[in-house]
């Protein structure tokens, strides 16, 4: 009995000490720039070195002065990137968006999301 529980115990301990090694980093950067007008130009990356595909985007404004939701917005993508392509689009806001603002914005990819702010 002694034995079992010390190989589990065991187990465990490699299993935590293996785990931060596994962490993945974000296969897909997001830049986000100033809007014009509605629309947020957004810039996609492959970080990786095999192709993946973006299949959408959503975005949420939120007034900085009240914290409240003021835009939400989402489009299909469905963009497969080569390693190290960028492609660009525009994601816009059905209302006006407010003089202090945040833009949050989540991309879909294979291999999960990546999400990115812009602070105006």
């Amino acid at each position: 009995m002694k034995l079992f529980i010390r190989s589990v115990i065991a187990v465990l301990f490699l299993a935590a000490f293996t785990l931060p090694a596994l962490a993945q980093s974000p296969k897909l950067a997001i830049k986000i720039s100033s809007p014009s007008g509605k629309c947020f130009p957004l810039t996609l990356k492959n970080l990786q070195s095999t192709p993946l595909t973006a299949t959408a985007a959503y975005l949420v404004v939120f007034d900085q002065t009240n914290c409240k939701k003021t835009c939400d917005s989402k489009i299909g993508i469905n963009k497969a990137l080569k390693p190290c392509e960028a492609y660009g689009f525009r994601i816009c806001c059905s209302g006006s968006l407010p003089p202090k603002y945040i833009a949050y914005v989540k991309v879909f990819y294979s291999g999960g999301y990546n999400e990115s702010f812009l602070v105006n």
